[in-house]
């Protein structure tokens, strides 16, 4: 009886550990190290459902890009595979299904993915966070070209405009009520990521954040022009129509 029950222990401790072995190299095997290079600003990598931030940070890290993401947002695992990519395909690969912006800047005359955005699908803009910085810290005189071109002297020109006050045709005032909306959406942005490289004491990080608020600038100064150039097409369009009936009267 009791060698009986001894065999029956036996099968049940060898059973346990055959399972738990199974189990354990199972996990290595879908957690291994993922495969990563970045060679003549080329990348290429293998994920399979691997956690997505990590693998981001390990890119921020080869690659000296600086990677924001929406506040809040947990953008889960990922499976991809790249190979020897090209900065931009390459995150239009590893983050499809997110909204993605990427931030250029010049290099002796070739333009290079600085910086990234990601944001959760259906989302384009509000806070973000730095969450990936690069191991290189961000050069002094583009932080110090920004400050100067945004916060010194163009303080008083930069800001949203009111177009209803300007509108010649009743027409226009729901366009011109509109673009105004947008236009503050925005200020409001660019002035709560201000306030947060103004409280920012880490100088690394400071000058990540100066480079968002950069982007962010020259997104209002295109969006603001993109305005007046529709409201111009649109006063010249009712000028016409107001000439026209005017001669058809005649």
């Amino acid at each position: 009886m009791d060698s009986l029950i001894q065999k029956n222990i036996r099968k049940i401790v060898c059973s346990t550990l055959v399972i738990f072995g199974l189990v354990f190299f199972n996990g290595l095997i879908c957690h291994a190290a993922t495969d990563m290079t970045f060679v003549d600003n080329k990348l290429s990598l293998s994920a399979e459902n691997e956690p997505l931030m990590p693998l981001l940070e390990e890119i921020a890290r080869k690659t000296n890009v600086v990677i924001f993401i929406s506040r809040g947002f947990n953008p889960g695992n990922v499976s991809v595979q790249v190979k020897d990519l090209a900065l931009e395909k390459a995150f239009n690969r590893i983050l499809k299904g997110f909204n993605v912006a990427m931030v250029y800047h010049k290099e002796k005359g070739e333009a290079r993915v600085t910086a990234v955005k990601i944001y959760p699908k259906g989302k384009f803009a509000g806070p973000m966070d730095v969450v990936v910085q690069s191991s290189v810290p961000v050069l002094e005189s583009t932080v110090d070209k920004i400050r100067t071109k945004y916060e010194k002297d163009n303080t008083d020109i930069l800001a949203p405009a009111e177009y209803v006050h300007t509108v010649e045709y009743d027409s226009l005032v729901e366009a011109a009520l509109e673009f105004e909306k947008e236009e503050t959406d925005a200020w409001k942005e660019i002035q709560e990521l201000k306030d947060r490289v103004n409280n920012e004491v880490d100088q690394t990080k400071n000058n990540v954040l100066s480079i968002a608020l950069m982007d962010q600038y020259e997104a209002f100064e295109a969006l603001q022009q993109n305005h007046i150039n529709v409201l111009e097409n649109m006063h010249r369009q009712e000028h016409f129509i107001e000439s026209k009936a005017k001669n058809d009267k005649q």
